[in-house]
């Protein structure tokens, strides 16, 4: 009798923490996620701040359809590493959930992160028709 790769999987985790077998694990095509999900948050008790698992809890969570649990384990991974398909994963979650502001906060965040920071613009004045208008405004 074979093991089963979730096994497989767990045991190699069990007694060599490796990245790649995380992910693997994540990608399993187990029929019920939430079995996964329930063994990848035992194993943050004793990893809090990998952010690689905090991804495949976010992962596992949206296939058991637990979207508010999964933002919160994308944004706390980003919070420890950011990465920007981490923000990508994040902001379609988002936008799923109707919130497309959010959405675009985050993807902003996303491009300040991998330019090294916010840009420094010069003042932006309103377009010069807007100006005049304010002006014409005055004068009565």
């Amino acid at each position: 009798m074979t093991d089963t790769p979730f096994k497989v999987l767990t045991t190699r985790l069990g007694k060599h923490w490796s990245e790649a077998d995380l992910v693997a694990f994540g990608e399993l095509s187990d029929p019920e996620p939430l079995e996964l999900l329930k063994r990848a948050e035992k194993w943050c008790a004793d990893h809090p701040k990998d952010a690689v698992l905090l991804i495949v809890c976010a992962t596992l969570c949206i296939r058991a359809e637990l979207y508010g649990k999964a933002q919160g384990y994308l944004q706390s991974s980003i919070d420890i590493r950011p990465d920007l398909r981490t923000y990508q994963l994040l902001a379609h979650l988002l936008e799923h959930l109707g919130k497309p502001d959010q959405a675009y906060k985050t993807l902003k965040q996303a491009v300040e992160f991998a330019l090294g920071g916010k840009s420094v613009l010069p003042p932006i004045r309103p377009p010069r028709i807007e100006r005049r208008k304010k002006t014409d405004r005055r004068q009565r």
